[in-house]
């Protein structure tokens, strides 16, 4: 009974983990994304392992309590923490749901990818130009919180299915995908006259960016270089905008 909690903390790092991994596959930002419950989870598991584990060795050891006495304590701790799981997972329950369909999908695909996904390569051209088309013109990725499932619920498609297609024609994620649009638009604009008036975190905003960290980065991976420095080797105006 002591040793159940330890073994559960570490299934859940391994799902904590696999489920980071998967994020970018799923959104268009992973800077905002709180997963501090889920490690304090984790991280409440492996306490309440060792308390179990000591009052168990201690009280067996030097007789504090008796065997009945110590094991109904026990099974009241480890239901009371059970409840409180099952408490606030409930509040959870739209991402752990992804999580769980997210790795039910990669079980079920691991040695064919998109086998059983229900879409030919025909289908996948005709989305591609579809999303592509939406994306040029409304623009989607101008929202800072946009996800997949946002997306494919836009085009009225399945959300694997447009993992599938993004993933195959572009040959990156959704991360990716949404971001690279997202910094066209931030050169454009920071090349425009019309937006002199805006700075470049402003306009990075503007664009989709949710923080000043991840719009730098991001930039300087698909451009090369940082924004301020892009836009002063291709401003055509005499000084930089600010």
């Amino acid at each position: 009974m002591a040793i159940i909690p330890g073994l559960y903390a570490i299934m859940g790092l391994v799902v904590l983990l696999r489920y980071q991994k998967s994020l970018p596959d799923e959104y268009s930002y992973t800077e905002t994304i709180n997963l501090n419950w889920l490690k304090w989870l984790v991280f409440t598991i492996l306490v309440l392992f060792l308390v179990l584990f000591l009052f168990i060795h201690f009280g067996t050891q030097l007789h504090l309590i008796s065997g009945n006495t110590l094991f109904g304590y026990v099974g009241a701790l480890l239901s009371l923490y059970v409840f409180l799981i099952g408490y606030f997972g409930l509040r959870q329950s739209t991402i752990l749901m992804l999580a769980i369909t997210k790795m039910t999908a990669e079980n079920v695909t691991k040695d064919a990818p998109y086998k059983k996904s229900g879409i030919d390569q025909s289908a996948v051209e005709h989305i591609y130009l579809r999303l592509l088309s939406h994306m040029e013109t409304q623009k989607p990725f101008l929202r800072d919180d946009l996800s997949l499932a946002q997306l494919a619920n836009q085009l009225s498609i399945n959300s694997n299915q447009l993992s599938q297609v993004i993933n195959q024609k572009s040959g990156s994620n959704f991360f990716v995908f949404v971001n690279a649009y997202r910094v066209e638009e931030v050169k454009t604009k920071l090349l425009n006259p019309s937006f002199s008036n805006f700075s470049i975190l402003g306009i990075a905003h503007d664009c989709g960016f949710r923080s000043k960290s991840a719009f730098n980065r991001i930039f300087k991976e698909q451009v090369g270089v940082g924004p301020r420095d892009y836009q002063r080797k291709n401003s055509t105006k005499s000084s930089p905008i600010v």
